[in-house]
């Protein structure tokens, strides 16, 4: 497996967190399950070959890395662990997931 770039070390926490926050709510568990694990590990080597310089969010992306069966997993727990961050007040962490991405990515387009 690749070294992943620094650039995406951003983007694999961000992973981790949602992981982390589904696997102790959804399996009542204080450290990662195995099940978790393994999603995790599989979203770190397919960050690792991601062919982009600057890698878009995966809802925008032309190249879906991920087979179907994680990808629908990982949706899964992008959406619980989303919604599990509004309701118990942690909004801080989604502005630097959702807003602060868009306000970077537009400054990026326009910037020329």
């Amino acid at each position: 497996m690749g070294r992943i770039r620094s650039k995406n070390n951003g983007e694999l926490n961000k992973v981790a967190k949602l992981i982390g926050i589904y696997c102790k709510n959804k399996h009542n568990s204080d450290s990662m399950c195995g099940e978790c694990g393994d999603l995790l590990a599989y979203a770190t080597k397919r960050l690792a070959l991601c062919p982009y310089e600057v890698k878009p969010k995966c809802k925008e992306c032309k190249t879906h890395c991920y087979d179907l069966a994680h990808r629908d997993r990982i949706r899964q727990v992008m959406r619980f662990s989303g919604m599990h961050m509004v309701k118990h007040g942690r909004i801080d962490l989604m502005f630097g997931y959702f807003i602060k991405d868009r306000i970077l990515s537009f400054y990026r387009r326009h910037r020329q």
